[in-house]
């Protein structure tokens, strides 16, 4: 089976899954308070789930539903003026995603694109243009990557891959593909020329994320795809030497994203839940000062796809 079809799967079978608990650390008391976004899922069994978006404060304050919704909604995604988010959404369980736009607040929904089974939306740094992965689920759930200006105009199919977003200059994507058999992660201009690849590995990369200062990158190294508890966080020169493991133990981390301000990664794992599925955690950008951020266990079954609210 393709890599792209078994992550798509897995990664919702994860969020549905119970995983064994670790230990939680705390924030630094003169640590400064950022806001996160996260994706909420409540599962019911079958296909009867819903998903939610969510911010709370770094420090797992303030925790709140930023929009009421018959939509399914999830992966949340400032503008970098903060004014726009952008959400996946799917009207049944079982429809296609689409893409929408809403106000910071959550008013004046409005779907922003027809195109189905759209996922993993990113601002380009200017905020003109958007780049996403469309799944095709009647080809094995084979992905491309796409973009678009802003107001949804302009679609265009870039290459074969998933999770793109753009570099801090916003001339170059950064994606993960397994046009090779195994996932790997490329690079690109905006019009999908001058392809490189950048990792030559037999462990899987997939969620790529570029500092903001364009030096490093993080990802999910998976030395098993089947097996979450082996994927694990990574930090690399953008060249994809000088690999070093941010997390290393027998839990699910997955999904890193760098802070604005690049002092920082969220992240979702296991760690830490012992019924429920995963949480968002942050640490320092060197893997140290892990702690928990969400605690959603109550309320539904997993915290996914954390993102930071840019600081305007």
């Amino acid at each position: 089976m393709k890599y792209r079809k078994l992550t798509f799967i897995v990664a919702v079978l994860l969020s549905i899954t119970g995983f064994v608990s670790c230990e939680k650390d705390t924030a630094p008391d003169n640590e400064v308070l950022s806001v996160l976004g996260y994706s909420n899922l409540r599962w019911d069994g079958g296909d009867n789930h819903y998903w939610s978006v969510y911010t709370i404060n770094s420090d797992g304050s303030n925790d709140i539903k930023i929009i009421e919704s018959n939509i399914g909604l999830k992966g949340q995604e400032w503008s970098p003026d903060g004014t726009k988010i952008l959400v996946c959404g799917m009207e049944t369980p079982t429809s296609p995603s689409f893409i929408y736009i809403m106000n910071a607040d959550g008013s004046n929904l409005q779907k922003l694109s027809q195109l189905t089974d759209c996922v993993l939306t990113r601002w380009s740094p200017d905020g003109n243009m958007i780049t996403f992965t469309k799944f095709f689920p009647e080809q094995d759930y084979r992905s491309e990557i796409w973009t678009m200006n802003a107001d949804g105009t302009d679609q265009k199919s870039i290459t074969d891959g998933q999770g793109s977003s753009f570099f801090a200059n916003g001339t170059k994507l950064i994606y993960t593909s397994d046009k090779t058999d195994n996932s790997e992660i490329y690079s690109c201009n905006i019009d999908g020329t001058d392809q490189l690849k950048i990792t030559n590995t037999v462990e899987s990369e997939s969620y790529v994320d570029v500092s903001p200062d364009g030096t490093m990158l993080i990802c999910t190294l998976q030395t098993n795809i089947a097996d979450v508890n082996t994927w694990e966080i990574c930090l690399m020169n953008l060249d994809g030497t000088n690999v070093t493991r941010l997390t290393n133990n027998n839990y699910l981390d997955e999904q890193a994203r760098w802070s604005p301000d690049g002092t920082h990664i969220a992240f979702i794992s296991s760690r830490g839940s012992i019924t429920q599925g995963p949480e968002v955690y942050i640490m320092n950008a060197d893997g140290t000062n892990v702690r928990k951020v969400t605690n959603t266990n109550e309320r539904s079954n997993s915290a996914n796809l954390p993102t930071w609210k840019p600081k305007v």
